[in-house]
């Protein structure tokens, strides 16, 4: 035997091919024979046939070649978890075929692996797997058919793992041959009892068992059971506001209301105002709501992605409160060398204003706030004499603020300063003053200091020579500084 499976071909490696074989009892039952596995990449093991029966021992061997390149052999039999050494020895450089028993108690589906361990420790290993049932016992004339049932899950159950371990019972007479679950052999423990675990799929899944006897009399019964990872969940999603605040004042008839709405098995609906929302990105979602003047309230309600549909919502109002016109009839006035008056109309249209803001300007470009006022007039003081002002107010509540109105106004000038006379001749005088921010001047002529003027000359100019005058006569003179705003005199 050795010498029929050495190959003749020269190998400049340890050879990786051996065999494996199983060959059984010749039955008397009609069991079926060993069969050949056929694998490019395993090359050729033998094995049993489909089906071994347990408590019976079937002799088999492995047939190795260039067995002086061998160390030892590991053969094991495997099923689920658990693992039994079936041969372990060292390996002679004779020997081309090593023998062991299998012989397996327990039905169920085996792996017998066969590793070779090389002489350079590398490994060559080779698995042929086996379905092992209990024995068949004929009994004669049986037509009656077994009992099979499937005690857990229920029916319509809905499973939250996809992994199940189906449970039942399978009675008969004259015993059970085998249980199959879903073409799965399934393992038989205490009594009738059997069990197999498999694994579901998102959604419905049907769960068949058949039983067979040993005339092989069959019975099957089905349950289908739904795989819900989202069974459990009872927790409603989070629904909080990002714009506007939840209780807010806007001043536009048409406003987004934008919302985050979380859950950890995700989002299958959210509505705002009993219409369905818009996801804008990741959590966000929003609508464009219209609003009447005054409160509007709103629902916004999220339901999650999971099989119970988890509900929760929100209930936010939204005060729509127009934004102010433009105050009307605005007007200015100085008061005198430092003080602006200003006066306006409350606005007719929009909102109603809370409040009226003002900001002043020399140039009417950079305006800078003053002052604010619930009334319709305001007085700016702390002015520059004799200078253009730009003044613009707002009407404001709490959605915004109006448009400006803007006017303009010029503060009184300064009188002049350093007022002095001087006599030309018998019959003229020279009036002269210091300049201020004016746009004429007017000179005044008395016989008496603060008394009635006797004339006056508008549109001059420091110095002013006043002639005509009477020979010994004593004269007083003011002078007035005049813009659009009005005149301030001084004299001497």
């Amino acid at each position: 035997m050795h010498t029929r499976f050495l190959t003749s071909a020269i190998i400049s490696t340890v050879a990786t091919l051996f065999l494996l074989t199983c060959a059984p009892p010749i039955p008397s039952d009609g069991l079926p024979g060993p069969h050949i596995i056929t694998d490019q990449s395993l090359r050729n093991i033998s094995a049993p046939g489909d089906t071994l029966e347990a408590g019976r021992a079937y002799p088999c061997s492995v047939y190795v070649t260039l067995p002086q390149y061998l160390d030892s052999i590991v053969v094991t039999a495997t099923r689920g978890t658990s693992a039994s050494v079936l041969l372990r020895e060292s390996i002679n450089a004779t020997d081309s075929v090593l023998q062991f028993s299998l012989m397996l108690d327990s039905s169920g589906t085996y792996e017998i692996k066969a590793l070779i361990i090389r002489s350079d420790a590398s490994r060559d290993s080779r698995i042929v797997t086996v379905v092992v049932r209990r024995p068949v016992v004929p009994v004669p004339h049986d037509t009656t058919r077994p009992i099979v049932t499937i005690t857990s899950p229920t029916q319509g159950a809905t499973i939250e793992s996809a992994n199940l371990t189906i449970q039942g019972r399978a009675i008969d007479a004259s015993g059970i041959a085998y249980v199959e679950v879903n073409d799965s052999t399934a393992l038989f423990g205490s009594g009738d009892a059997w069990s197999l675990r498999i694994r579901l799929v998102t959604g419905a899944n049907t769960i068949k068992a058949i039983a067979a006897d040993s005339s092989g009399n069959r019975d099957s019964t089905s349950i289908t059971v739904t795989y819900d990872s989202t069974a459990t969940d009872t927790t409603p999603p989070t629904i909080a506001m990002v714009s506007p605040e939840r209780d807010s004042i806007v001043g536009s008839a048409s406003f987004t209301i934008r919302v985050d709405v979380r859950d950890d098995n995700g989002i299958k609906t959210v509505s705002i105002g009993n219409q369905a929302a818009s996801a804008v990105s990741g959590s966000l979602y929003e609508r464009v709501v219209s609003l009447v003047e005054g409160a509007n309230s709103f629902v916004v309600s999220a339901t999650d992605a999971s099989s119970r549909s988890n509900r929760d919502s929100i209930a936010i109002t939204l005060t729509y409160l127009p934004v102010p016109s433009m105050p009307t009839g605005f007007v200015a006035s100085a008061m005198d060398t430092g003080r602006i008056r200003i006066q306006w109309t409350a606005p007719t249209a929009g909102g109603a204003p809370s409040m009226y803001t003002i900001a002043e300007s020399a140039d009417s470009v950079t305006f800078t706030p003053v002052d604010s006022t619930s009334g319709t007039s305001d007085t700016v003081a702390g002015l520059v004499a004799g200078t253009k002002y730009f003044f613009r107010v707002s009407a404001k509540n709490r959605s915004g603020a109006s448009a400006p109105a803007v006017v303009w106004a010029t503060t009184i000038p300064a009188a002049p300063v350093g007022v002095v006379t001087a006599v030309l001749s018998s019959t003229s005088i020279r009036v002269s003053w210091s300049p201020v921010v004016a746009s004429s001047y007017i000179v005044y002529r008395s016989a008496t200091s603060g008394g009635s003027a006797l004339d006056s000359f508008s549109s001059v100019t420091s110095p002013y020579d006043c002639g005509g005058l009477s020979p010994n006569t004593t004269y007083f003179f003011s002078v007035k500084a005049v813009n659009g705003a009005g005149a301030l005199a001084s004299g001497c």
